[in-house]
């Protein structure tokens, strides 16, 4: 289920702090970097990693919302509907995006590429707003325009990544992540 690689990063991460609870959150990490999101089974690795009961890396899971218990989409798109993003028009760029992505409401797209969570609170871009977060990674300042570049750019990225989530390092090099020019 997860490779060596992230197999070592989990004992390093145990291994470098006194609690082996304080590994918890890197490990959970790790995995989703790899694989997308935390199945039963990559709970029971990283519980066996760290020596801990299955429930105790569960109730971590669990807890946050960018830490993901479900199969998504090779790209995960958020947008930010607080205060500051809902009055530069957050809810007229949400129903773009369900619309762009034939999506009544929350869900993942027939070709598995972009699973869409309408809505998350504060992502602190406020100066930037509207704004999305892809993979844990901005796009502000956005128009009908920029989402349809971006997510064109965004579809011939997950290409590249037939087997699983496309890595966050690489959301990022997308023309538009985190260009912070005023509208």
């Amino acid at each position: 289920m997860i490779s060596e690689k992230t197999r070592q990063q989990i004992a390093q991460a145990r291994d470098s702090f006194p609690e082996r609870r304080s590994a918890i959150l890197p490990s959970l990490h790790a995995v989703q970097e790899e694989v997308g999101y935390l199945s039963e089974e990559a709970i029971d690795a990283i519980a066996e990693i760290l020596d801990l009961h299955p429930n105790d890396i569960f109730q971590v899971a669990s807890f946050y919302s960018l830490i993901h218990t479900e199969k998504k989409g090779k790209l995960l798109v958020e947008v930010c509907v607080n205060l500051p993003c809902a009055l530069r028009g957050a809810d007229r760029l949400l129903e773009y995006i369900q619309e762009k992505l034939d999506l009544e409401h929350e869900g993942t797209t027939a070709d598995g590429v972009f699973t869409f969570r309408p809505t998350i609170e504060c992502l602190a871009a406020c100066s930037w707003a509207p704004m999305m977060q892809v993979n844990q990674r901005y796009f502000e300042n956005l128009t009908r325009e920029r989402i349809d570049q971006i997510f064109e750019e965004l579809r011939e990225l997950a290409a590249k990544f037939p087997d699983g989530p496309v890595p966050g390092a690489e959301v990022g090099k997308v023309s538009f992540a985190t260009e912070r020019t005023q509208q």
